[in-house]
């Protein structure tokens, strides 16, 4: 059984998904881990734990999520965490979580200071090959990791888009998980309660 508690979803996978930031970690640079989607702020809050029990550098720790109505009950938690609540990105001086417009999301921020990014969020096509074509600009050797990428995973994703998930899809009509792609090269795929594939940027 794992010592890390990711959440309901992430079960199975957290020995992995940890060993990912550890590796991150072990390059000798500050993290700078972005979760696109934060759901419950669970594996958020848990990769914030780990890293500050294991180094004592200054890391930096951005949620990013597009407003919908269950948000507000993430809220609450986050604050009482320390963590900064923000409608737009600023700097990247402090842990903070983004909030944008469902109508106007807004990640360009996001390669000026991500080395880890994990993309939780909207499951559509679309969506996902959008916050992987905006990755293409993270610095090399940054880890992506992606949840519910298993090819049976095709239920609606009703808190988003109302569209089915295609995370599998997007990653295999881009030629990553053939190891085709340019920008990205794959890595592994787990799966646990649900499937987690992880890429790192060429």
């Amino acid at each position: 059984m794992s010592n890390y508690k990711l959440g309901l979803s992430m079960e199975g996978l957290e020995e992995a998904f940890m060993g990912t930031i550890d590796a991150a970690l072990a390059h000798g640079q500050p993290l700078r881990y972005i979760e696109i989607g934060l759901g419950e702020g669970t594996t958020f809050l848990a990769v914030r734990n780990h890293v500050q029990t294991v180094s004592k550098r200054k890391h930096l720790f951005i949620g990013y999520e597009r407003l919908k109505p269950e948000f507000d009950i993430l809220i609450p938690r986050l604050l009482r965490n320390g963590i900064t609540i923000s409608p737009v990105y600023t700097s990247a001086d402090n842990d903070t979580l983004f909030v944008s417009d469902w109508q106007r999301p807004n990640l360009s921020f996001l390669p000026e200071c991500a080395n880890v990014v994990f993309i939780d969020g909207c499951h559509c096509y679309n969506c996902v090959k959008n916050d992987l074509l905006i990755c293409r600009d993270l610095p090399r050797g940054s880890f992506i990791m992606l949840h519910d990428a298993g090819i049976r995973e095709l239920q609606c994703d009703a808190m988003q888009c109302s569209g089915p998930l295609a995370v599998h899809t997007v990653l295999h009509d881009m030629g990553i998980l053939g190891n085709k792609n340019e920008d990205f090269e794959y890595l592994t795929t787990l799966v646990g309660a649900r499937t987690l594939v992880t890429i790192q940027v060429r």
